[in-house]
């Protein structure tokens, strides 16, 4: 159990999924970037896209090998997520309506720094956790 066993497990774990389950991307919000060059170490054959929440975290994730980065607003709670992913992810045509991605990252709310949410969506459907 080292300082990052969460996030790495996370990022393993998130590159797993993605290709179990035919995810078109895999998707970190991020303030730092640290969560995403979790996931990029393990070099995922699925794409993989940051959204990052300022312009100083968007140059970090722009230098991850392997990782395409969008700047959006920060959500504001897991319900919000869905709704950011998808637009970013539709308005820049990284996906449509249909496809399933891989979301991974830190609820805030739980520890701030800490890697611990792994979750599956379709995009363009609605969160199902209300």
């Amino acid at each position: 159990k080292g300082k990052d066993a969460f996030g790495d497990a996370i990022g393993q774990a998130a590159c797993r999924t993605a290709e179990a389950v035919g995810a078109v991307r895999i998707v970190c919000f991020t303030t730092s970037g640290h969560t995403i060059s979790l996931i990029a170490r393990y070099r995922p054959i699925i794409p993989v896209t940051a959204i990052a929440t300022d312009e100083e975290a968007r140059r970090r994730c722009s230098l991850i090998w392997g990782v395409d980065v969008l700047l959006s607003t920060e959500p504001s709670n897991t319900d919000d997520v869905d709704r950011l992913v998808d637009d970013a992810l539709v308005a820049n045509g990284l996906a449509k309506p249909g496809d399933t991605v891989v979301i991974a990252g830190g609820m805030r709310m739980a520890m701030r720094t800490r890697t611990d949410m792994l979750m599956l969506h379709t995009v363009g459907e609605p969160s199902r956790r209300s």
